[in-house]
């Protein structure tokens, strides 16, 4: 018993004391952590550029984001030249300047490949509708009552879209089976252009319609479009 209470006072009599808490150390470590963010930050907008120019050049993302990488990589180097105490820096600190340089990267990066600044989309066909004069006015064709064998003027409307703007002078028509020469289309508002064929034969077939567009900063297209015809 005289051994247990023994042990039992020398237990009570062990304080257990806090290590002593280095503000000055902390607070160097953390202003390093700014800092080697704030050149991540600002580096990764001249990496955003150069994969802009590279993908003009090759047109393709994939060498774009190459760029980014090797920027990412870079960035590393650079700390090494700057008066930045990274001894310390361990994955999470690492990771933390990895991820906010890549999402300022990707960020300004998809920011300068849209309008204002750049237009790298084409325009795009969104919908097709067929009319059919009957009796005076104008029906869709799927629900025009038609006979086989008799002469129609027919109106094809396009409806198209950009991002930017479609240049009206450009969008074009190309219907197969009424002849190879591309046909102008007029635009009516609302992104819609139309072109009206005249006395025109209809029976039971397939009409495939050809469409050309660009839009007002040099963007292409061509898409086509099947239309039946069951009479």
């Amino acid at each position: 018993m005289a051994k247990r209470r023994k042990k039992d006072e020398e237990e009570e009599d062990y304080d257990f004391e806090f290590p002593e808490f280095d503000r000055v150390e902390y607070m160097k470590k953390e202003i390093n952590k700014g800092k080697t963010v704030i050149v991540a930050i600002a580096i990764a907008p001249i990496f955003s550029l150069l994969s802009i120019e590279v993908f003009k050049l090759t047109d393709d993302w994939f060498y774009g984001f190459l760029i980014g990488v090797f920027g990412l990589l870079l960035t590393i180097k650079v700390y090494e030249y700057l008066p930045i105490d990274i001894s310390d820096f361990g994955k999470k600190e690492w990771a933390m300047n990895g991820a906010m340089f890549f999402l300022t990267w990707l960020g300004v990066w998809i920011l300068l490949m849209n309008p204002p600044f750049n237009d790298f989309t084409d325009p795009v066909l969104n919908r097709v509708e067929i009319y059919v004069e009957t009796d005076g006015n104008w029906t869709a064709l799927e629900e025009a009552n038609l006979t086989h064998g008799e002469e129609y003027d027919i109106r094809v409307v396009a409806k198209i879209t950009d991002n930017v703007a479609v240049d009206e002078d450009s969008v074009t028509l190309r219907v197969i089976e009424f002849g190879d020469n591309p046909l102008d289309m007029e635009s009516i508002g609302d992104h819609k252009y139309e072109y009206t064929f005249e006395d025109q034969t209809l029976d039971q077939r397939q009409l495939e319609l050809v469409f050309n567009m660009k839009d007002v900063n040099g963007n292409t297209n061509s898409e086509t479009e099947i239309v039946s015809i069951n009479i």
